[in-house]
């Protein structure tokens, strides 16, 4: 009787901790150890669990594509601000994601199912939530998407099959913001519109071109430029104790901000100037160029 008992408990337990197994929110991208995608009915599956299992999750549709499917989009708000009017009274950013609007490019939309997962599902990222809300596309060229290959791309990296850069119209979406000639490009404006986000993330990648870096970012110039020129006076040889080098970091911070590009951090580099401004160029391309706070300010 004890070791039913025991046993019951268990399966209560579990069954309250797990209301679904963990297994269903693996997705097709970690399935195969990270070389394919899935295609656009299971990619559409996948956000629709989402929003049925989540209560701060709403899956919608924005429009329709020329062979007939659907443009959706996940709206995510631990507000529950499911529509515009509400998004805009929770005062809180709108970060809108768009992935696939070139569809051989879909490491973006397999990025965010696990982003997804963890803000909705194990909850490691819920506390987004408390500063803003999410609208995520998961492809916006839905045709091209499905016009799938292993030979589409074939300098790309992975997936083992991917899609179509334009869509079946034969139109670049990425080119069309302007002139707004394809029907997903007229629903694109108009969840624009309707929304209007604070920012907004369209994922890429780089079709098979070979860069030193993973990622990579700019920033405006003229910025570093002022800030170099107030710090140091363009000079990469200035040490006013504890501050070294042509934007004048001191010891500890040049550490912090090495370590999290992975770079070496070792102080003396702080003379150098490939080095000064790389760092002060990630420092700027993450929003931190308060840390000069005169000359940040005065730009």
């Amino acid at each position: 009787m004890k070791q039913l008992l025991t046993s019951a408990l268990l399966i209560l337990f579990t069954s309250y901790t797990f209301p679904q197994s963990p297994d269903i929110w693996i997705t097709h991208f970690e399935k195969s150890r990270f070389l394919s995608t899935p295609c656009y009915t299971e990619s559409i599956e996948y956000f629709q669990k989402l929003a049925e299992y989540s209560p701060f999750a709403e899956l919608k549709t924005f429009g329709i594509s020329p062979q007939g499917r659907e443009l959706k989009y996940l709206i995510v708000s631990g507000d529950g601000a499911f529509n515009p009017d509400n998004g805009k009274e929770t005062k809180k950013p709108i970060v809108l994601i768009i992935n696939g609007i070139h569809s051989g490019e879909i490491e973006g939309k397999d990025a965010s199912m696990l982003l997804l997962r963890e803000i909705l599902i194990s909850k490691e990222k819920e506390y987004l939530l408390d500063s803003l809300s999410l609208i995520v596309v998961p492809i916006f060229n839905v045709d091209g998407h499905e016009r799938k290959s292993k030979y589409n791309r074939i300098n790309q990296n992975g997936p083992e099959e991917m899609g179509w850069r334009t869509t079946a119209q034969n139109l670049n979406l990425n080119r069309d913001w302007l002139k707004a000639e394809a029907p997903e490009m007229q629903a694109m404006i108009s969840l624009f519109n309707e929304w209007l986000p604070d920012f907004i993330i369209d994922s890429h990648t780089t079709d098979g071109a070979d860069y030193q870096y993973t990622i990579t970012y700019s920033v405006e110039k003229n910025k570093l430029k002022f800030i170099a020129k107030c710090e140091s006076n363009f000079n990469v040889g200035v040490w006013k104790e504890p501050y070294a080098g042509l934007y004048q970091f001191d010891e500890v911070t040049w550490t912090k901000y090495r370590n999290l590009m992975e770079k070496d951090p070792n102080i003396n580099l702080r003379f150098g100037a490939r080095e000064s401004i790389e760092t002060a160029a990630f420092v700027v391309s993450i929003g931190n160029e308060r840390i000069w706070p005169t000359c940040s300010a005065t730009y």
